[in-house]
């Protein structure tokens, strides 16, 4: 049983080719975009009338809600 060939379980590091480097930015330029996209989108200003009606929908629903646990 020799020690040495138990510890060489990890695997090898070797230094990244330009066609991996060139992958990695690539991929990480593509996450900058989608993520950019998705915060424009969370900043734009939200439209006021939409905003009422689903507040508006949602408050009917919860007033339905409590009337059918009050008649229980």
């Amino acid at each position: 049983m020799y020690i040495t060939e138990e510890l060489e379980i990890s695997p090898k590091i070797r230094e990244l080719t330009v066609d991996d480097k060139i992958v990695i930015r690539s991929l990480r330029k593509i996450k900058y975009f989608v993520a950019r996209k998705k915060f424009r989108e969370a900043l734009r200003p939200y439209d006021v009338k939409d905003v009422i009606e689903q507040y508006s929908a949602g408050h009917v629903d919860m007033l339905s809600r409590v009337k059918s646990l009050q008649m229980r």
